[in-house]
């Protein structure tokens, strides 16, 4: 079974969904992973081209049909209470993020095998234009947050902690890592393993498709149609 679940809800907004998934494809190599979907009963196709993706197969997903929207939280507990047991790390990726680094899922679970007190890791985002920002050295290049949040966590600990909140509400994403360190873990900040924000609200310094359009440091976005 996989030993990392990425959770992805999803809501109308077919183009991140797209991206998210192919661009996971892209950066993940050969990590021991699945990509689980939460669908939120969407109205522009979604649930079609998800539907569409199962039955070819080539990409490494598992998808979820809600019939209503269960929003931020229950999206992610929809998608955790789908995780294998034996599953050992949880990554929450909205899908107006993609990564940036290769090997990005393995990376991350290199961090956490080879030292059992890091909870959390909160990924670098690019493309917006506040930042929380690192906070004093951990090590190996780590950062104990100044302003604790988080994206890939040991389940186990958020199975031990079981704080969920419900439909519009996400602050067990802030929440969490700080029960995670009232445990005796690190909540951290990794500066090298990056993912881009391509929403177009969260107050980018590049708006999304502009960024996709110019680019030219990053070959992955060449010749592209989505």
């Amino acid at each position: 079974m996989a030993k990392t679940a990425i959770i992805t809800r999803a809501f109308n907004r077919l183009e991140y969904t797209v991206m998210c998934i192919r661009e996971v494809n892209i950066f993940a190599g050969i990590a021991d992973y699945e990509h689980i979907i939460i669908e939120q009963d969407s109205s522009d196709g979604t649930k079609q081209w998800l539907k569409s993706l199962e039955k070819e197969g080539y990409y490494n997903i598992r998808v979820k049909y809600n019939t209503i929207n269960t929003g931020d939280a229950g999206g992610m507990k929809d998608g955790f209470d789908m995780s294998s047991d034996d599953c050992k790390y949880i990554l929450q990726l909205d899908n107006d993020l993609i990564p940036l680094t290769d090997n990005f899922i393995q990376k991350l679970a290199d961090i956490m095998d080879n030292d059992s007190k890091i909870g959390s890791i909160m990924l670098k985002r690019e493309g917006v234009s506040t930042c929380l920002p690192l906070g004093s050295c951990y090590k190996d290049n780590l950062y104990r947050m100044t302003k604790l949040h988080g994206m890939f966590f040991r389940k186990s600990l958020l199975k031990e902690i079981g704080y969920w909140v419900n439909k519009d509400k996400i602050g067990w994403v802030k929440e969490i890592p700080k029960r995670i360190e009232k445990l005796g873990y690190y909540a951290v900040k990794s500066p090298d393993i990056k993912v881009m924000h391509i929403d177009t609200t969260s107050g980018q310094k590049i708006k999304y498709p502009v960024y996709f359009q110019n680019t030219k440091k990053n070959t992955n976005y060449k010749n592209l149609s989505y």
